[in-house]
């Protein structure tokens, strides 16, 4: 099910303070809140991934939060061993995925039949009429039968091999088109957020620095744990 909006800009909010609190003194701090603002639409409408994990519409700012909250835990309760410094972990956590604001497309497809609305409707779906013929088929299937949606069939996403650019040269146009110019550390980071399964890893003997692998920690955490569309819904507080 797609997260709800309140949900979705609760979390944005949260993002917003906990980047507040890490770049209060910040040479970076009112630009990169400028962009949060600016760009607060998108990141409460796109997914995460197209399936493995926070798919639903509204999962990128869902799975950003996560990340962040898990990145504030390591570093205040020092599994950075005095490496990694929070303005640096909260700037890496947050732009980590930045790139999928450019890389997914909402697909036009048939709008649903009322019919099918108001079959939707009776199953309790919130806002089916906002979806399409495919997309409600979906979230039909799911409210009946109880399984995950396996697949966000509303957005499609262009990757790294059909549009030869690397991920972290998206992330860095994206910024720059704010001011933001991070430091090499934070774009360590993002480079290796995927551990070994990040392009550098593949091409390049470096050897990850503790915000890069507390960065991929996180992300792991949230993406086959928390946010994973194979596993049952959890409650956490």
């Amino acid at each position: 099910m797609p997260y709800d909006t309140t949900t979705c800009e609760a979390a944005h909010a949260k993002c917003g303070e906990l980047l507040t609190e890490a770049l209060a003194n910040h040479r970076l701090r009112d630009k990169v809140l400028d962009m949060h603002v600016k760009l607060k639409e998108k990141m409460c409408f796109f997914p995460a991934a197209k399936k493995k994990h926070h798919h639903q519409r509204g999962g990128y700012i869902i799975h950003v939060k996560e990340v962040m909250e898990l990145m504030h835990g390591f570093v205040t309760a020092g599994y950075g061993m005095g490496h990694v410094g929070l303005a640096d972990a909260m700037l890496a956590a947050y732009v980590h995925d930045i790139d999928k604001l450019e890389r997914y497309e909402q697909v036009i497809q048939e709008p649903a039949s009322q019919k099918q609305i108001d079959y939707a409707n009776n199953l309790q779906i919130p806002s089916a009429h906002t979806y399409t013929k495919q997309a409600l088929s979906a979230l039909i299937e799911h409210a009946k039968n109880g399984t995950p949606v396996a697949t966000e069939v509303e957005f499609n996403y262009t990757n790294i091999e059909n549009c030869h650019i690397e991920t972290v040269a998206t992330v860095t146009t994206i910024l720059a088109r704010y001011g933001i110019d991070l430091d090499n550390t934070v774009l360590h980071a993002v480079c290796f957020h995927e551990g070994g399964w990040a392009p550098m890893a593949r091409v390049s003997y470096t050897e990850m620095l503790p915000i890069a692998t507390l960065l991929h920690t996180a992300d792991m955490i949230s993406a086959k744990i928390w946010g994973a569309s194979w596993l049952p819904p959890i409650t956490r507080n």
